[in-house]
C-alpha cells in the first residue's frame, strides 16, 4: 500500500465551495478505484488544499500522477506556482 499527498498552494476555500470542488470530482476517483485507489481524504487549510489517497501499489499511484496524466495539472516546473505537489511515501 502506498500513500500520495497532494497539495496545492491555493487559497482555501469555504466549506460550501469545498463540498461542491469533492462532489464534481467524485466520478473520477471512483473511476480511479480500478486503477488501484483504495481511498481518497480532502484536505484543506490555510496553506492550501490538496488531498491524502491510499493506492494499492506504487506502481498504480505513479501510473495515475504520470506527467501527461492530466489528473493533476499545472506544471510547478515552468514557474506555475498552484501546481500541485506531489509526495509519495
Amino acid at each position: 500500500m502506498y500513500v500520495a499527498i497532494v497539495q496545492m498552494d491555493i487559497p482555501e476555500p469555504d466549506h460550501d465551495a469545498m463540498v461542491k470542488l469533492s462532489l464534481s470530482s467524485t466520478p473520477k476517483f471512483v473511476a480511479a478505484k480500478a486503477n488501484g485507489l483504495l481511498t481518497k481524504y480532502n484536505v484543506s487549510g490555510s496553506a492550501g488544499v490538496g488531498g491524502v489517497y491510499i493506492w494499492k501499489t506504487r506502481e498504480d499511484a505513479e501510473a495515475w500522477y504520470t506527467p501527461g496524466s492530466g489528473t493533476l495539472g499545472g506544471d510547478r516546473a515552468s514557474g506555475d506556482a498552484t501546481a500541485p505537489r506531489l509526495a509519495l511515501l
